[in-house]
């Protein structure tokens, strides 16, 4: 799931960086994130469900497996490094399975926000691309 969210993120540099600017910062770029990684799945062979996502508290649900399984996903995405506005997502949705980010890289800032993660208990893996950081977060079992 990984590897689909940074196929989303490699070559779109120039984007991010015009939606960096003011009077731009951010517009639109939770739904665009949604659908390009709808997209990016679905072309990876996952199922992408969008009914009952609100039941399940999440932005979509991603059946992984033959058997049914399925994942609730939260997106949150910034223009900044703003990495509290990333930790707004597991109070304002708890029951998500997994969360994903994209957020411009700021490395203290983002080394304090792991240290946050891990103190709080959760996992996450993640990859730095050209100034920018998409990670995976997940409480630990």
């Amino acid at each position: 799931m990984l590897d689909a969210a940074k196929g989303v993120l490699s070559g779109r540099r120039q984007a991010f960086e015009v939606l960096s600017d003011p009077p731009y910062n951010n517009i639109g770029l939770e739904g665009w994130l949604q659908t390009e990684l709808i997209v990016s799945l679905r072309n990876q062979g996952y199922d992408v469900v969008m009914k009952d996502k609100v039941a399940r508290d999440c932005d979509m649900i991603v059946k992984i497996s033959d058997e049914g399984t399925e994942l609730g996903i939260e997106l949150k995405a910034s223009t900044t490094a703003d990495y509290s506005y990333l930790r707004k997502a597991f109070k304002g949705h708890p029951r998500a399975d997994l969360y994903l980010f994209l957020v411009k890289h700021d490395k203290v800032k983002f080394e304090n926000f792991i240290t946050t993660l891990e103190i709080e208990g959760y996992i996450e893996a993640h990859h730095v691309i050209d100034g920018w950081v998409v990670m995976i977060v997940k409480r630990q079992a």
